[in-house]
């Protein structure tokens, strides 16, 4: 039975890119994990003032979690 089952899907949002008011197109990515890695890069951009306030946000509560720094 294992021989016939097939890979799972992948399931990948494409997004739109508006240029201008009249412009708007679809930006395609492969249908692999390389293509939902480059749609989350382009959706959510990362900034050192996010991964500074994300941080910030994580060392308030860092004493209460098993983690050593």
């Amino acid at each position: 039975m294992i021989e016939k089952k097939k890979p799972r899907r992948i399931e990948l949002n494409n997004n739109l890119v508006r240029y201008n008011s009249a412009c708007i197109e679809p930006v395609v990515y492969p249908e692999c994990f390389e293509g939902i890695i480059a749609s989350f890069e382009d959706r959510f951009p990362c900034s050192m003032d996010l991964v500074t306030k994300i941080f910030n946000e994580w060392n308030k509560t860092a004493h209460h979690l098993r983690v050593q720094q």
